[in-house]
């Protein structure tokens, strides 16, 4: 799809949402949210330690 290209979104009636664009319909899917980390590739992010403080406020 070029910029500025026009288009049609389609809204159905179970909710589905579809785009025309030349005459040609198109499923639309979300996009999930991406972690900032990969399961597969990263090492698992331990949670820091609180530091004590020891002195009296």
């Amino acid at each position: 799809m070029k910029n500025k290209m026009d288009c049609m979104v389609i809204e159905s009636f179970d909710g589905g949402l579809y785009v025309n664009i030349l005459n040609q319909i198109y499923l639309m899917q979300e996009v999930p949210k991406h972690s900032p980390y990969s399961k597969e590739f990263d090492e698992e992010i331990k949670p820091k330690k609180e530091k004590i403080n020891i002195f009296h406020q």
